[in-house]
């Protein structure tokens, strides 16, 4: 009965979208479709791909191309690459055109529509402008694929390695899912490097992750931070040093940093309200979840391994450090954004939001008054 009416669905939808990070998911999702839609021996006559980045392509092309009838085969698919290019002011006569035309799409042809990853910043925008995204809906389907969890990218790192007969443990997995922001597709790219790397080895350990694959910006990070908690700043201008010659301009480090110093903060809270971080923190007590942006959504999906490195270091903050870190930060990114009293040269400013926090005094530890409240209460359910 389910798949009759997955059957009913897809030869109602005349037009699809694909959108998302996930973009292993995204090109498994097409070729499906595609093989419900024209038998392997037709789809080279069936089948047509057009670019949205060509030249030359506009809302008639796509359309005549849809209609267009296939030699030797009863389907008619046309998949339109880089589709969330159609957001562009070019492409506004194409997509009014592509609009006014998918109503009267033929019963034998379909119509998919696949847009890139969007970059980190933009994952929230809608993949197409929001009239055609409307027409589709109307018209067709619209699927999302989300990047997954680093939780279930590293079981699904264990489950690929034991298909290529490697042991891969907890931990190296972790390691390895945190290096492949890019999810699945990436995954599966640095998995096939390691298992040629490893040879007849039997295991892909964490020594061979480190040495293959290249850590995310975020492992710099970690280092800087560490690096200005020690008050060592030659060291932390050091890695601020490596981070740029890797080709990450400021631009991209400052989101990155403020992301992990906002880590660290809900971290440096918990902690301080007795949390350990080997706990699940669905388990803490919903009036500290409640206390944590989105009730503590972004800690909820993170992995243990992630977890253990974030208490480490947020131990070792301060409060005042803390507080001054996300201040100067904010001045660093207001400056090079054209704020009259900052330091409008990138690299200047970042150097000087590194001096001048590993200058700051480290605070005195004044022993507990006789009388003081009571440590806080552990804020994970008993």
């Amino acid at each position: 009965m389910a798949r009759t009416a997955a059957a009913t669905a897809t030869r109602r939808s005349r037009v699809h979208l694909y959108w998302g990070q996930d973009e292993l998911a995204k090109r498994r999702a097409v070729a499906a479709l595609i093989s419900t839609l024209a038998p392997p021996e037709e789809q080279s006559m069936a089948v047509e791909h057009i670019d949205v980045t060509a030249p030359g392509v506009t809302g008639e092309s796509i359309l005549r191309a849809v209609r267009d009838r296939a030699m030797f085969s009863d389907a008619r698919v046309v998949v339109v690459d880089h589709a969330g290019r159609l957001r562009g002011p070019r492409h506004m006569g194409t997509v009014n055109t592509l609009i006014a035309g998918l109503s009267t799409l033929p019963d034998y042809a379909t119509l998919i529509l696949v847009a890139d990853a969007e970059d980190s910043d933009e994952r929230q925008r809608s993949p197409m402008p929001e009239k055609l995204l409307t027409a589709i809906k109307q018209h067709g389907a619209v699927q999302e694929f989300k990047l997954p969890s680093e939780q279930d990218l590293a079981r699904m790192a264990e489950v690929a390695a034991g298909a290529a007969e490697k042991r891969l443990d907890h931990q190296a997995a972790a390691m390895l899912a945190q290096r492949c922001p890019g999810g699945p597709l990436q995954l599966q790219h640095e998995l096939e490097k390691l298992v040629a790397f490893v040879g007849d080895r039997g295991a892909i350990t964490s020594q061979d992750i480190q040495t293959l694959v290249a850590a995310p910006v975020e492992d710099n990070i970690f280092k800087l931070i560490d690096s200005i908690v020690e008050r060592n700043a030659g060291a932390a201008l050091s890695m601020l040093k490596q981070t740029r010659a890797e080709g990450r301009p400021v631009a991209m480090i400052v989101p990155v940093l403020a992301g992990t110093l906002r880590q660290l903060v809900q971290m440096r809270f918990l902690l301080d309200h007795g949390y350990q971080p080997h706990l699940a923190v669905s388990e803490l007590a919903p009036e500290i979840l409640a206390e944590l942006p989105g009730e503590g959504k972004a800690m909820r999906s993170m992995n243990e391994w992630k977890r253990n490195r974030l208490a480490q270091q947020a131990r070792r903050l301060s409060w005042p450090i803390l507080r001054a870190a996300l201040a100067s930060l904010a001045l660093l990114d207001a400056g090079t954004k054209g704020w009259e009293r900052g330091i409008d040269d990138p690299d200047v400013a970042f150097e000087t939001f590194i001096v001048s926090l590993c200058q700051m005094p480290v605070p005195q530890q004044r022993p507990a008054a006789r009388g003081s409240s009571p440590p806080p209460r552990p804020a994970y359910r008993r």
